[in-house]
């Protein structure tokens, strides 16, 4: 059966035509936000997605591909649609039907569908077992065609609400860069610019943030200094000093750290410093403080912990780790940096409804960045990651905690798409957080390039 056409985009070469339509008679799918191309067409989607809730198609279809793209790309436009929907797939035991097993378009459409389940929705996770298991099956038996093929194991790997949109050109800072002289002056720390960049890229990709990227590329570099400074190079009572200047934030301070420290609190203050001056009259310096502070406490936890030999509880390790990983601070930064001359008292106050969203988002890009570098960081001499404290809590094996991590994993992205879909919290705090977490997945599991 055709697939079906969510927004269909003609192009004249005369002028630019946009023309959206609700159709199942094309054979391809369109749809412009796993493009890169969403932010051109904002209006447009709005309407379209307004005619496919008018229109009810997604209620009267018997198509399984049709019905599942539909619920996904309602629910990533925040739209509440009920799970019901998937209940004229089902036997009267409850259970998917077995007709639909040979089905492997409608499986792949239903697979990427459950993922935008939130707790509680069983239906959905039925769904994603079904539908995995008769796809991983499929990639053995039916499939002929490379290119299904490739679409399904892309897939199965990571589904396209964990992937990052697609990206650009690469627009490297590295007169900055070069300016801070990391190299010589804080030889201690990793030269990332490149994937600190794609953190940056990842979380906003659209073209017109080109300033938001530079500003978060920034951060995270001077983030993983600092990172690298607590977890491999500093003495316990030389980071006490600097987590001290931290919450004082003034040059006497700077003055008093160890040679080596002096540079990467300079950097950090004067980005600091820079940012807030450029936000309008608005006094923002105290957020953007605080940050930093509640970064560098969280990896002073770390540093006790691994100084003194302790292995946390996993629920001890989280409590900290969603802050160590600089998820709240990148949010921060990023909003700040994407408002500009826009951002106002109000939209300060708005921030703050999307707590519980960046917390969630935080901890997916913990726990991804645990199972894709927690070996490598261990023997580098960092603390004890999520996966060995759970192996040390519970006494098991490293397979069974990586198991069971990843069972979190997929149980804060229920709570991030509940999270997602309360309508008080500003769009674009949505849209980032979901980025952070999609580029957790793509840098950390495909490149192994963790945030912090």
């Amino acid at each position: 059966m055709p697939a079906p056409v969510l927004v269909h985009v003609h192009h004249t070469t005369a002028t630019k035509q946009s023309s959206f339509t609700l159709s199942n008679s094309s054979a391809k799918v369109i749809d412009p936000p796993r493009l890169g191309v969403a932010y051109h067409f904002e209006k447009e989607i709005q309407a379209a997605i307004g005619a496919l809730v008018s229109s009810r198609n997604a209620s009267t279809t018997t198509d399984l591909q049709t019905v599942a793209l539909q619920f996904r790309i309602l629910r990533q436009h925040g739209i509440s649609i009920s799970t019901d929907l998937f209940n004229q797939f089902r036997n009267g035991e409850g259970s998917f039907k077995d007709s639909l097993s040979n089905d492997v378009e409608g499986l792949l459409s239903l697979y990427e569908a459950s993922h935008l389940g939130m707790p509680g929705e069983d239906v959905l996770e039925e769904a994603k077992s079904f539908s995995s298991k008769n796809l991983k099956q499929s990639l053995t038996t039916i499939l002929n065609d490379d290119n299904i093929r490739k679409r399904v194991d892309q897939s199965l790997k990571t589904p396209v609400h964990w992937k990052m949109p697609r990206i650009e050109a690469l627009d490297f800072i590295n007169m900055w860069w070069r300016e801070l002289d990391f190299k010589s002056k804080a030889s201690f720390s990793r030269d990332r610019l490149m994937e600190n960049y794609l953190w940056a890229l990842g979380i906003t990709y659209e073209p017109q943030f080109s300033e938001c990227r530079i500003g978060l590329t920034k951060f995270v570099c001077i983030l993983s200094a600092i990172d690298d400074m607590y977890d491999v190079y500093g003495f316990l009572d030389e980071l006490e000093l600097f987590t001290d200047a931290v919450t004082q934030w003034n040059l006497k301070a700077n003055e008093d750290l160890p040679e080596y420290m002096k540079p990467v609190y300079s950097a950090m203050s004067t980005f600091g410093n820079e940012l807030a001056d450029q936000n309008y009259g608005l006094n923002t310096l105290p957020l953007i403080k605080k940050e930093w502070e509640n970064l560098c406490k969280s990896y002073m936890v770390e540093a006790r912990w691994f100084y003194g030999g302790y292995t946390p509880t996993l629920e001890e390790y989280l409590k900290n780790a969603w802050t160590s990983v600089g998820g709240p601070g990148a949010m921060l930064h990023a909003y700040l940096l994407t408002q500009g001359s826009q951002l106002t008292e109000a939209s300060l106050e708005s921030y703050n409804h999307g707590s519980q969203l960046i917390y969630w988002t935080s901890i997916v890009t913990r726990l991804t960045n645990d199972l894709g570098t927690s070996k490598a960081e261990s023997e580098r001499g960092d603390v004890a990651k999520s996966v060995h404290c759970y192996m040390e809590e519970k006494g098991i094996s490293e397979e069974e905690a990586q198991e069971y991590i990843k069972g979190l994993i997929c149980y804060s992205w229920k709570k991030i798409n509940e999270e997602s879909a309360k309508a008080t919290i500003p769009k674009s705090i949505v849209n980032m957080s979901l980025n952070m977490a999609r580029t957790a997945h793509n840098t950390v599991m495909v490149l192994g390039h963790r945030l912090g």
